[in-house]
């Protein structure tokens, strides 16, 4: 099948030949169940997230999006659930990282937030009804570079995200992020908080200074080269790096000189994201 040929390559090139065999395995696993599931509902199964922006790695989560062409029965909700909570018990690693949606092809067109959709969390064996991937940013994902695990192109299922849209969402993200810190600091304690935490705000200042959407090490490699004030640039450079490899594999800890730095960090990220947004 060509596009799992495609699909094949693509993982190959993020993970090397291993691990993105290993990746394919648990991607035609969740085709397989959803078109057991869905039959003839079934629109497409899509790969997106890092993945799909081709900046994947071993640390990456698995971000899926299947899409039936109307509301789930009952029956294709319980085959789906049943398949989810199958998924994470495989052999692979990968499968305890999937994280995804199902949704409708007219849940895509429609305004983000209008209904909730199933969702399963990272490494989850229950789905429930959730907002999480109902975001400009992950319809800006899927159509510009969703990848089809199987079904219909992933560019024909969403309209042209705005720019201005992805800008404005940036701004709330950066601001939610930055109150999650300073409502609990002890998140820039943990050594695997303190750099996703980062990351994801190099993420949108990315997307708040060109209205797209990149890949977070893309993001932080970018920030630190050219925007980000010297003080910053270590923390960058260390988040980087413990994305793969955790500051303290044992407590789980974060490197405590780096705690102080990263909380100004969010406080002078999320400021330059609204400035940046407009």
């Amino acid at each position: 099948m060509i596009q799992l040929a495609a699909l094949r390559r693509s993982l190959d090139e993020q993970l090397g030949e291993t691990e993105g065999r290993s990746l394919l395995g648990v991607l035609v696993a969740l085709r397989e169940g959803a078109q057991a599931a869905l039959g003839a509902d079934l629109v497409g199964v899509y790969l997106t997230g890092s993945f799909a922006l081709g900046w994947g790695d071993l640390a990456s989560d698995v971000d899926v999006l299947v899409v039936s062409a109307r509301a789930v029965s009952p029956e294709q909700e319980q085959a789906a659930r049943t398949l989810h909570a199958a998924l994470p018990l495989r052999h692979e690693g990968w499968a305890r990282r999937l994280e995804g949606s199902w949704t409708t092809s007219a849940a895509l067109r429609d305004p983000v937030g209008a209904h909730p959709w199933l969702y399963v969390d990272r490494g989850s064996r229950t789905m429930e009804r959730s907002r999480h991937d109902d975001t400009w940013n992950a319809r800006w994902v899927l159509r510009d570079s969703g990848v089809t695990v199987v079904g219909a192109r992933a560019d024909t299922l969403v309209p042209a995200v705005a720019a201005s849209d992805l800008r404005r969402e940036a701004v709330e993200q950066a601001e939610a992020k930055s109150a999650w810190i300073l409502d609990d600091p002890d998140v820039l304690d943990d050594g695997w908080a303190q750099p996703y935490a980062v990351l994801t705000l190099c993420r949108l200042l990315w997307t708040a200074a060109t209205g797209t959407v990149t890949g977070k090490v893309e993001a932080a490699e970018w920030a630190r080269s050219l925007i980000v004030p010297a003080r910053f640039r270590p923390l960058l450079s260390a988040s980087i790096e413990y994305r793969q490899h955790p500051f303290d594999p044992i407590s789980g800890a974060a490197d405590p000189v780096l705690v102080p730095i990263a909380e100004d960090f969010a406080l002078w990220a999320r400021d330059e994201v609204r400035r940046r947004a407009g």
